[in-house]
């Protein structure tokens, strides 16, 4: 399993409770994805940086950032 796939099934366990109401499920679910997405961009922000302090790092980001 992937790393993101591991953060996505801790916080599922954690936060996705069936005793839970409605309201406070959709709620977790916010903190979840923002949770998620906080760490992605951090990431994504951390290797970019690292990138363009090596030779040719603009090229190797713009390759990275490709699809």
């Amino acid at each position: 399993m992937t790393w993101i796939g591991r953060l996505i099934a801790v916080l599922d366990d954690r936060l996705n409770r069936e005793i839970d109401g409605h309201a406070l499920r959709r709620a977790a679910g916010v903190v979840a994805l923002v949770i998620i997405v906080g760490v992605v961009a951090t990431a994504a922000f951390a290797v970019e940086r690292g990138l363009l302090h090596l030779p040719f790092g603009m090229v190797a980001a713009a390759i990275v950032a490709t699809p």
